[in-house]
């Protein structure tokens, strides 16, 4: 029996989440604070960069949706003329820190173009992969899963020299590009040239530019943490997305949805995508909260003063990424339901006025307000510790909630199903009361902090498996959908080991 794109997606992603956090760990552990703050630069930099890459990727998944197929040598080609552009990014971004890089400047600027034409290639075979092959496209991340594990004995043998972990960091991206590119040439057919493609590009450009746009502004959040705090403040924001790193498993299942949405349009699989995800999502964000120590001896067992101070950061930034995750279902939701570009030739005023363009406008909308807000909320809350990384947080808290309210409003009058206020009782009830209970346990359950790695791995996952069992046991009993939902996939899994 073949697995659906969800079972390999789920099984994937906890490879990934595996390898990840083996990668992250480790290096979160072994470089200093300062360190921390050079891959913090580079991994900004890229992100700030990559404003133009949704435009050929965002034409690549609507171009191979409609045809069936995609034009690889033409869709390269369109690669080509945007990473110019994302080029010149790069070294606008990096000219500020240039200073505060110090003798690293030129490998940051090397390692910073060399990922970015790679995430370019990633990023547009992914999309072609999102619609004709979902299983591939989960198996890409099995291969930079693999990178990741590989890349460590290499730094080890290099004493784990920063020039190593950053150049680790272009090979990992490079490893799954390659990957996606190989099966997305299978899928290659001259159906439409450099010319189109381009033509459709501009037309959708404005669309498209808005999630890249506001991934750029967004990653502006580094210099002004640069500017209003200090390295060990950079320092900390990356530990920060060392923990976000481990919420990769929920976010597959949104893309998967996105492609079925796009290739077969099944919109009666987007709640229950929701539920599940916002159930392993809350699994995690519970373990986190509840056994914050075992997280900092784990990612920084030589600075557990930051055990305490680092506790209302660490919450403020867990509960964003679970209102960005919700988001996330809302914009592909839209996106993939609104397919007015199928309908004849893109110009530039195709998406104008549509549910899409909507959608794509409050990524921009929400990325202001997480930058505007967050300088105003620094000042406010000042003389609390790590206040600059926290307002970021806060802010983004905020902005996530107002384009998720955005996006509910618009979802209404296009007269798509989607029963959020069930979320009461299916996921907000049952998640309150996991917490004061799981918050009680934490009370009587005290792990040592030990400071090996491999005894507080193994203690982590006991403080999740505790977590996700009380969670689980008082979703059930709460919620009637969640029975459903539970009971569907304990009949998904026991048939594929009949199967098999």
């Amino acid at each position: 029996m073949r697995l659906s794109p969800r079972a390999v997606g789920f099984m994937a992603t906890v490879l990934s989440l595996l390898s990840g956090a083996v990668y992250n760990i480790a290096i979160t552990r072994k470089l200093t604070l300062d360190y921390l703050g050079l891959l913090n630069i580079v991994n900004s930099a890229v992100a700030f960069s990559s404003l133009p890459v949704t435009i050929p990727s965002f034409t690549a998944s609507r171009a191979v949706a409609k045809d069936g197929s995609i034009n690889v040598v033409a869709i390269m080609k369109l690669v080509g003329v945007f990473y110019v552009v994302s080029a010149a990014m790069s070294v606008a971004y990096l000219i500020p820190l240039w200073g505060e890089s110090g003798e690293y400047a030129y490998l940051l600027l090397t390692i910073t173009l060399l990922t970015a034409l790679t995430s370019y290639v990633q990023s547009v075979t992914g999309s072609v992969l999102l619609v004709k092959n979902r299983q591939a496209y989960v198996a890409s991340s099995l291969v930079s899963s693999a990178a990741k594990l590989l890349v460590i004995p290499l730094i080890m043998l290099l004493d784990w020299s920063v020039y190593a972990v950053l150049w680790s960091t272009f090979l990992i991206v490079l490893s799954s590009a390659s990957y996606s590119l190989a099966i997305t040439i299978r899928f290659h057919k001259p159906s439409m040239d450099f010319k189109r493609l381009l033509k459709w590009s501009a037309g959708a450009s404005w669309v498209s530019m808005m999630s890249s746009i506001a991934d750029t502004i967004s990653s502006l959040s580094t210099e002004v943490i640069g500017l209003l705090g200090s390295l060990i403040d950079l320092g900390v924001w990356n530990v920060l997305r060392a923990i976000g790193r481990l919420f990769s498993m929920p976010n597959v299942i949104p893309s998967i949805m996105y492609g079925e949405l796009l290739e077969r349009g099944r919109l009666e699989v987007v709640y229950r995508d929701m539920l599940l995800s916002l159930f392993i999502n809350t699994s995690i964000v519970l373990t986190v909260a509840s056994f914050e120590p075992l997280i900092i001896d784990l990612l920084r067992p030589n600075d557990l003063d930051l055990i305490g101070p680092l506790y209302l950061p660490i919450l403020f930034f867990l509960v964003s990424n679970t209102v960005s995750l919700v988001n996330t279902f809302t914009d592909n939701l839209i996106s993939g339901v609104d397919k007015s570009d199928f309908k004849g030739e893109v110009g530039i005023g195709t998406y104008w006025g549509t549910h899409i363009g909507f959608s794509k406008l409050l990524h921009l909308v929400r990325a202001s307000l997480y930058i505007v807000l967050a300088i105003p909320i620094y000042f406010l809350i000042k003389h609390l510790p790590f206040a600059i990384v926290m307002a970021f947080s806060i802010s983004n808290i905020i902005a996530f909630s107002t384009s998720f309210t955005l996006r509910t409003m618009r979802i209404r009058k296009m007269q798509v199903e989607l029963p959020l206020h069930h979320l009461l009782r299916d996921y907000v009830a049952p998640t309150l009361a996991s917490a004061a209970l799981v918050y009680i346990a934490a009370q009587h359950v005290r792990f040592k902090l030990v400071h090996d790695v491999y005894i507080t791995i193994v203690e982590i996952l006991a403080a999740f498996l505790l977590t996700t069992l009380v969670y689980l046991v008082v979703t059930l009993v709460v919620s009637n959908r969640s029975r459903d939902i539970f009971r569907s996939v304990l009949r998904s899994i026991r048939q594929a080991a009949i199967a098999t």
